[in-house]
């Protein structure tokens, strides 16, 4: 007959962390107060830890987005991609990088590859195409580039097409 445990488990205490979920968090902790190369540093120790983790790649290409390290970004995405094709947001975040780095065609080539994954996907349908060539853009007030400005909230990037002038 199978005895009772002296100490039953307790269901109401904390999980206990491994040591990559423990920077993870952390990573996300301080992209939330917007300390983005602290969040870089913890993303970049658990992908130490664990290579194939995608969160920590995709999360730390989105804090590379907000220092606008745009080739370091595009380098998270890329690996995140491998990592998991089909997911229409990682696409969409490369589009960002690349708009970012001035290579608006590679950036709208992006935009439509979301689409084709889920064509309900607005943010990749309302900057799929951009009217106008380069040389008639007018510039971004924050440097980011000329075709497109890059607007931030705690959590979420998005982009937003800037008005073409038409000669």
């Amino acid at each position: 007959e199978a005895r009772a445990s002296k100490n039953p488990p307790n269901f109401n205490a904390e999980p206990q962390l491994t040591a990559t979920q423990w920077l993870v968090a952390k990573g996300k902790a301080n992209y939330a107060v917007k300390e983005y190369d602290k969040a870089i540093t913890a993303y970049s120790q658990a992908i130490k830890l664990n290579p194939q983790l995608s969160q920590a790649v995709i999360e730390r290409g989105q804090a590379y987005l907000m220092t606008k390290q745009f080739d370091l970004a595009q380098s998270d995405f890329t690996t995140a991609i491998e990592l998991n094709p089909q997911s229409e947001a990682l696409y969409w975040f490369r589009g960002l990088a690349y708009a970012g780095q001035d290579k608006h065609q590679l950036a709208i080539d992006e935009y439509n590859k979301t689409l084709r994954i889920n064509p309900k996907m607005f943010m990749a349908l309302e900057h799929s195409i951009v009217p106008g060539t380069a040389g008639d853009a007018l510039s971004c007030p924050a440097g980011v580039c000329r075709l497109y400005s890059i607007c931030s909230s705690t959590m979420f990037l998005w982009i937003k097409p800037r008005r073409v002038l038409q000669k």
